[in-house]
């Protein structure tokens, strides 16, 4: 009854599809083919304007980077080497971006979040080359501001090293001056003295120069330079009395014991004109970077000026783009609303109709075939209706022959269960009394005769045992519940080895296989499965049996495995067929029936049952449940 209501179902509802298909296929083919239009001119419009919007977000950072790039040069030619790193890196991402605003392409924000624009129009593409125009300048600078970083803190460094050196060169100093002034009235010495004096004076003035050249280097660089320069020569002039090159003329040299004071000075000297010569070189650079961060900074002003006339061009854009959206979706509105209204009509012209071949379905389901449905018009509805309870009255008919099928197969079953069994319990009894009371007056062939009959009628009784089994199972309901299947397999091997308490057989339950079905059928499937490895395994001396689960295609596979007598995997195909036997009888007993009784109820609980074997080698019986 169950699956000629399912069958009724399936075939309604296809008549109800094929109804639908030629009553309002075309008309919504049509509003379809609206819809899918109207839903690509959205995303259209909508990813136009998420463009514009990406657009305006990356023209608004860069507002927001000229400042940075200004701050950083700043902190760069303050001697901030992190700075520099960052300066270059921004100035790249600034020209990047710029680029991407004019002809499209990927560009970042001040997050690191990337927009892919969209070319800009002709008339914003102008004012980029304007920005352009400003911003390349920049660009330079930053570079030349990036790599005159590190010159900043030298700088710094070699000036303090500098004027470290100042205490021990002016103490050498007065020590010399004092030294001409006390021992000499020549004018040589006079000469000389003068020239000391002034370079004490040059001292002074790169003692100054030096404190200043970090925070001046344009001006106070090329000074001390001169400076340094015209005291060397003084130096040298001191020491080895050349007129052509001393400040005042020099008559020729000085005396021995007054060199001595001046060979020091000049000793100091030449170590501090060493690192006056390193600095000037640094500070010449460094005063590069800084005229460099000084037009950055002036160039600012204009950049951001124009950039924030291209937000404001992106802005009218978005607005614009806006405004379509909003008459878009008003005529959108407005197709909508006449769709709802050709919903609504298919409704009452055809969907009502429809809801009572559906609720007479879900009565057939039930199982009244007697139901009809009623609809009244000679459309395509009318037409599903009347083949509707023409196949109803064709399923009530069959489900009338298929009970009295069902009835006969009962009265069949029962006439097996009763009628057959009496005549052969006779056949065995008699054949047992004919042994017992005449086995003196028999000869051995006629006792085997009465064996054979026996072992005959027994056999009868037991095939015919499996065969009702079998029907049962077929027949009968499932009563689905939780099912510990460890529980039933360690059952059944210790019923076994009751049975049989002398063979050494080793049983290997898993734990935990727990699944839904009907316990009393899934009982019978490990009984049988179980069984066999007992069976099968009887001609080894030791075996092992094991029941187990494993996975496969994310679904519990269950096994029972032996490493007993084994098959030929060539007739693996016979191997679940009612009396099939793959071992005569005279190496293991059995009617056939077992494995065709296994394969059923798996059948019947949504699975399947397969097995893999080598003779002599062992078998394994694999089975899933729905």
């Amino acid at each position: 009854m169950a699956l000629t209501s399912a069958f009724a179902t399936m075939n309604i509802f296809g008549w109800v599809g094929a109804s639908l298909t030629r009553k309002v296929g075309l008309g919504l083919s049509v509003m379809a083919v609206l819809m899918l239009f109207a839903i690509g001119a959205i995303f259209l419009q909508v990813r136009q304007q998420s463009g514009v919007a990406s657009v305006v977000t990356v023209a608004t950072d860069q507002r927001l980077a000229v400042q940075r790039i200004v701050d950083r040069a700043a902190k760069a030619i303050g001697g901030d080497l992190r700075a520099g790193g960052t300066l270059q890196q921004a100035a790249n991402e600034f020209d990047s971006n710029l680029k991407a605003l004019r002809d499209g392409g990927l560009a970042f924000g001040t997050l690191g979040t990337a927009f892919d624009l969209p070319v800009a129009p002709a008339y914003i593409q102008s004012q980029f080359d304007r920005i352009d125009q400003i911003w390349q300048p920049i660009y330079r600078n930053a570079t030349v501001v990036s790599e005159t970083a590190p010159a900043g803190r030298q700088v710094q460094e070699l000036a303090l090293q500098v004027t470290g050196r100042f205490p021990a060169l002016f103490l050498a100093h007065d020590r010399a001056l004092e030294t001409l002034e006390l021992s000499g009235e020549s004018e040589v010495d006079l000469n000389s003295s003068a020239a000391l004096t002034g370079v004490g004076q040059a001292l002074s003035r790169m003692r100054f120069r030096v404190s200043e050249i970090a925070q001046d280097p344009r001006q106070n660089a090329p000074d001390l330079a001169e400076d340094s320069g015209n005291t060397d020569q003084v130096l040298r002039v001191l020491l080895n009395g050349d007129p052509a090159l001393a400040l005042r003329p020099v008559g020729g040299a000085l005396r021995r014991e007054l060199l001595d004071p001046i060979n020091g000075l000049s000793v100091l000297w030449d170590e501090f004109y060493e690192d006056i010569k390193a600095l000037i070189p640094v500070a010449e650079e460094f005063a590069e970077g800084l005229e460099a961060a000084e037009a950055i900074a002036a160039s600012s002003e204009p950049l951001v000026r124009q950039s924030t006339v291209a937000v404001g061009m992106f802005e009218r854009e978005a607005r614009e783009k806006i405004d379509q959206i909003q008459w878009f979706l008003v005529a959108l509105t407005g197709v909508f609303l006449y769709i709802c209204a050709m919903a609504l009509w298919v409704t009452w012209r055809t969907i009502r109709p429809l809801e009572r071949l559906t609720r007479a379905t879900t009565v057939i389901a039930g199982g009244d075939l007697s139901t009809r449905v009623e609809v009244g018009s000679r459309d395509e509805i009318g037409m599903l209706a009347d083949s509707f309870n023409k196949m109803t009255e064709d399923l009530q008919r069959r489900d009338i022959e298929l009970a009295a099928v069902n009835e006969e197969l009962e009265a069949f079953n029962y006439s097996v269960s009763h009628d057959l069994r009496s005549p052969l319990r006779s056949i065995d009894g008699f054949s047992q009394a004919l042994l017992e009371d005449y086995g003196d007056k028999l000869d051995e062939q006629g006792k085997d005769y009465l064996g054979r009959t026996r072992a005959a009628s027994q056999r009868m009784g037991i095939l015919i045992d499996d065969l009702l089994n079998l029907s049962r199972v077929t027949r009968g309901d499932i009563r689905r519940e939780q099912v510990d299947l460890s529980s039933i397999a360690r059952l059944v091997a210790t019923e076994l080895q009751q049975e049989d308490s002398g063979r050494q057989v080793t049983f290997e339950v898993a734990e935990g296989a727990v699944t839904m079905g009907d316990p009393h059928l899934l009982r019978t499937v490990l009984d049988n499965l179980m069984g066999n490895a007992w069976k099968f395994t009887g001609n080894h001396p030791t075996a092992t049996i094991e029941f187990g689960v494993t996975e496969k295609d994310g679904r519990p596979v269950y096994f029972v495995r032996d490493d007993g007598a084994g098959f030929d995997m060539a007739y693996a195909a016979n191997l679940f067929g009612a009396f099939q036997r793959l071992h005569a009888m005279t190496e293991f007993s059995g009617t056939g029936i077992g494995l065709a009784t296994v394969q059923r109820i798996i059948h019947r609980h949504g699975g399947r049952v397969w097995a893999e074997a080598e003779v002599e080698q062992g078998a394994t019986f694999f089975f899933t449940l729905g």
